[in-house]
């Protein structure tokens, strides 16, 4: 409903024979019901936003950034923005693989510092230093836990990796696909992106399902990589053979 009267500032303009009904109509906006200035004379257009402002709106209407090789997730399976200061899963974009993040907080049943043998009993807590929980005790406790949801999300069931999966993490792309055998231009130690994954452990022994006659392939982070060695002998240095009672970090993958 309009509030003012269209036709209220009608006036008259006298020239040489001729009387011009100047009617300034002021607007027949149908969508006129607030107080309409029609005296104004700021033109009734949209003005763009300049870039970077708008306000909440136009900020939840960006998509989350992820620039670079790894992206971050919550456990609700939802991609944050690189900025984000607190997730739970990694997306390795360059094999296609989200990964476990795992939790700082003692109290949490994914908590860093734990860690595994598979000669271990397997217990209700699964937990603690050792604690009473086998890799796969553990993986099975992620999936069915009812305190804390799945790290990349429900749709997502995790499993333990095998050593090549591990050692893909930490890989320079220019060296993957790790099959080829490309080779590494300078002596180094690759470990996880500390960005990404705080609660890597540099000194520890991560859990694989690869098992051989002699005993499981853990992979040890932190060993140096001479030059010129090839992407898929890798797993000599990185992933030995150690005795089947040996404990281990776990780092799990969901898909």
């Amino acid at each position: 409903m309009f509030k003012k009267n269209p036709f209220q500032l009608i006036r008259l303009v006298k020239m040489p024979s001729v009387i011009v009904i100047a009617a300034l109509c002021g607007v027949l906006m149908t969508a006129c019901d607030g107080d309409c200035n029609i005296g104004s004379t700021v033109p009734l257009t949209s003005t763009p936003l300049p870039a970077g402002g708008g306000g909440a709106q136009q900020e939840e209407a960006q998509p989350q950034t992820c620039t670079g090789r790894f992206c971050k997730y919550d456990n609700t399976g939802v991609r944050l923005d690189d900025l984000a200061e607190n997730w739970s899963c990694v997306e390795d974009t360059a094999t296609k693989k989200f990964w476990e993040v795992k939790s700082l907080e003692a109290s949490s049943l994914r908590y860093n510092l734990w860690s595994y043998a598979s000669t271990s009993t397997t217990g209700v807590g699964c937990g603690g230093f050792l604690g009473a929980c086998t890799p796969v005790a553990y993986v099975e406790a992620v999936n069915t836990a009812l305190s804390e949801p799945r790290p990349c999300g429900m749709a997502k069931v995790c499993r333990l990796p095998t050593h090549s999966e591990l050692i893909d993490l930490v890989m320079p792309v220019a060296l993957l696909p790790s099959e080829e055998g490309k080779l590494t231009e300078r002596e180094q130690i690759y470990l996880p992106d500390k960005k990404f994954f705080p609660d890597h452990l540099d000194s520890g022994i991560y859990c694989t399902d690869t098992i051989t006659d002699v005993g499981p392939r853990q992979v040890i982070y932190g060993v140096s990589i001479p030059a010129n060695t090839r992407s898929d002998a890798f797993t000599l240095y990185m992933a030995p053979v150690v005795d089947a009672g040996a404990t281990c970090h776990t780092r799990l993958i969901c898909e």
